[in-house]
C-alpha cells in the first residue's frame, strides 16, 4: 500500500511563489553555476528550487514562430508564435 499523498497546501505554495525573485537575478546566479543558483534560492526560502526545478521539468509547451503563410494579416507584425505542447 502506498501512503496517502498529502494534502495541497495552496497558501504555502502562494507563498513560495511571492518570494521568487526577477528572472534577472536567477540568470546571473545560473551564470555562476546551479550550485550558486541552488544556494540563492535556498537562502530566500527552502522550497523555492525544488518549485523551480518541478517548472522547468514539467514543462511541455514550446513557442513556435509561424511562417508568413499562417500569420494573421491584421496583426502587422512578423513577431507571432504558436504555443505548442506535448
Amino acid at each position: 500500500n502506498n501512503p496517502p499523498q498529502p494534502k495541497a497546501d495552496i497558501n504555502k505554495l502562494k507563498q513560495v511563489i511571492d518570494l521568487c525573485p526577477e528572472v534577472e537575478s536567477m540568470q546571473i546566479w545560473a551564470k555562476e553555476g546551479d550550485v550558486m543558483l541552488k544556494k540563492e534560492l535556498t537562502n530566500i526560502h527552502c522550497l523555492l528550487y525544488p518549485l523551480l526545478v518541478w517548472i522547468i521539468t514539467s514543462n511541455r509547451c514550446h513557442l513556435r514562430k509561424l511562417p508568413e503563410s499562417d500569420r494573421i494579416k491584421a496583426i502587422e507584425t512578423e513577431y507571432q508564435f504558436a504555443l505548442c505542447s506535448a
